[in-house]
């Protein structure tokens, strides 16, 4: 039986539910008159004002597993199940809010004197839904921060648990753990029923998009292009891949920007041509079916 090595989440708050063990601890603070920037440095004097210990912590965890948080029951039902390496690492990616911060500090150091795991925090902005560019560019931003986390293990041994934080992490994190097919799972907290999701089969036309890099280098650097001035392959292409397109329409005219999911996978490559080494071309060759893990883990920019 495989099991996971690698373990991705998107964090929530339900840490500080007053149901919850540790909810209480935080009760008494005001997050609106607290900075993120200062977040850790305060969730530290919270501990010692309410003498939070190591062994606090480990007592209340044990005296009732199941009313800790949903990243905490994620962990404890892959244990439950046989399906936790023995040693793991596991990445927690939060809103860059002061609650998001605390309730991934605490989870950070539950999860880390529970299982003795190696727990890395990462940070994602909120979305202003206000700017669809601005929007496209955060939502980018946030599928590549899992896409990083993913691609730290293998896809045999990682696992992604959008458990918690803004709807938008579950959508797109699953998009992201799908792309390189990594298990997905969610939890069922009151009954704490596991369920494991399989990936979906994605499969991108990666040769279209090489061969209008030019348009789409454009595309990234303008932010939006008015429809009527695509060329024939240009518009070609918005019509063969629409995942990567999205449409806007403004003063009546119609415009096309380039959507979170080509800013995550193609952001990076803005600055130069994009072409595929020798090695990434043996690979695809020989295991067609994770071409697209191959591209994007091998993919070089040249030109910069």
């Amino acid at each position: 039986m495989t099991k996971y090595r690698n373990v991705v989440i998107t964090g929530g708050i339900s840490i500080m539910n007053k149901n919850n063990q540790f909810g209480n601890y935080f009760l008494d603070y005001n997050s609106k008159n607290c900075k993120f920037e200062n977040a850790e440095e305060i969730f530290q004097n919270i501990l010692k004002e309410k003498e939070l210990t190591d062994k606090k912590i480990k007592e209340l965890v044990l005296e009732k597993p199941h009313n800790v948080s949903a990243e905490f029951s994620m962990l404890k039902g892959l244990e439950n199940e046989g399906l936790l390496d023995d040693f793991i690492s596991v990445s927690i990616i939060h809103s860059e809010t002061v609650e998001g911060k605390f309730s991934a500090l605490m989870n950070k150091k539950i999860i880390e004197s529970t299982y003795g795991a190696e727990v890395s925090l990462k940070n994602v902005s909120d979305v202003d839904v206000s700017d669809p560019v601005k929007m496209n560019s955060s939502l980018g931003y946030f599928m590549k921060v899992v896409t990083e986390e993913l691609l730290k293990g293998s896809k045999e041994t990682t696992f992604f648990a959008p458990v918690g934080g803004y709807k938008y992490m579950t959508y797109l994190g699953y998009v992201a753990g799908s792309l390189f097919g990594c298990h997905s799972g969610y939890m069922y907290e009151n009954a704490q029923k596991l369920l494991i999701i399989p990936p979906i089969p994605v499969e991108i036309n990666f040769s279209s998009i090489i061969k209008n890099m030019g348009f789409i280098k454009r595309l990234l650097n303008e932010k939006m292009i008015e429809s009527d001035s695509l060329n024939e392959e240009e518009q070609q292409l918005v019509d063969e891949v629409p995942y990567f397109f999205e449409k806007l329409y403004s003063d009546q005219k119609l415009l096309i920007a380039a959507n979170a999911f080509a800013q995550f996978i193609f952001k990076d490559c803005t600055e130069g041509s994009l072409k595929i080494n020798e090695d990434v071309k043996k690979k695809i060759n020989k295991y067609p079916s994770d071409k697209i893990l191959f591209m994007y883990k091998f993919l070089i920019c040249s030109g910069k």
